[in-house]
């Protein structure tokens, strides 16, 4: 198991469709054993995604403080069809979240390419 369990509780501190719609978005997750803080960010202008990770982890009677950064390069759907249509001729798209068939606005799209 990951950082995140079954027992964890998330709590969005602004309300926001995925990170493409919003500019800041904060999320915090809390259990008994944990709790992650993950701030994101996202830069029309430059497409980019930025998503800062605190968390705390108990470990006996401390807690580990841990931190990550990263950056994601944003694309528009039809970019990246494009590039797909002329390197494989078949592709299915998914939403990245669910893993089911992609939405209206999906956070985060898929791809499952087939090679020629």
């Amino acid at each position: 198991m990951g950082i995140l369990g079954t027992e964890d509780v998330a709590v969005s501190l602004s309300r926001a469709c995925g990170i493409s719609g919003a500019s800041l978005q904060s999320t915090v997750v809390k259990s008994p054993s944990r709790t992650v803080i993950v701030d994101t960010s996202f830069s029309e202008k430059r497409a980019l995604g930025r998503y800062v990770i605190t968390g705390f982890i108990k470990t006996g009677r401390v807690y580990r403080r841990f931190e990550e950064e990263h950056i994601e390069r944003g694309c528009r759907p039809c970019e990246i069809e494009g590039l797909l249509s002329r390197a494989s001729p078949t592709f299915e798209k998914y939403d990245g979240n669910t893993l089911s068939a992609a939405g209206e606005k999906p956070g985060r799209l898929l791809y499952l390419c087939r090679h020629r």
